[in-house]
């Protein structure tokens, strides 16, 4: 969470929607059209080949626009697969804590 920048007291969860709240807002800049439906993924994935769409669309202004959405889509991104990644070592932990305690009481 220090690494991430996020407030020790809160799970990392919390944060997933705030994620995606950005993700809608940056899609909004860009001009796609988001559903209450769509997941975190697919927004980012709708966002990149917009974006891919204004890098190869020849117009400087354009162009432009697209690698300042690039960082901030980066940025969204990076941060939802470390807390994914995060949670999933949490979930291995409790997997291995769980084996042990199932081994220590013999079951």
């Amino acid at each position: 969470k220090h690494r991430l920048g996020f407030k020790s007291t809160r799970p990392l969860a919390d944060f997933l929607p705030t994620l995606t709240i950005a993700a809608k807002n940056l899609a909004t800049e860009v001009g796609v059209t988001v559903s209450s439906n769509d997941s975190l993924d697919d927004i980012v994935d709708n966002i990149s080949k917009e974006i891919q769409v204004m890098l190869n669309s020849g117009d400087q202004s354009k162009i432009s626009s697209a690698q300042s959405y690039q960082a901030q889509l980066a940025s969204i991104s990076g941060r939802a697969e470390a807390i994914q990644s995060t949670q999933q070592n949490i979930f291995n932990a409790m997997d291995m804590i769980s084996v042990s305690n199932k081994y220590a009481l013999g079951l």
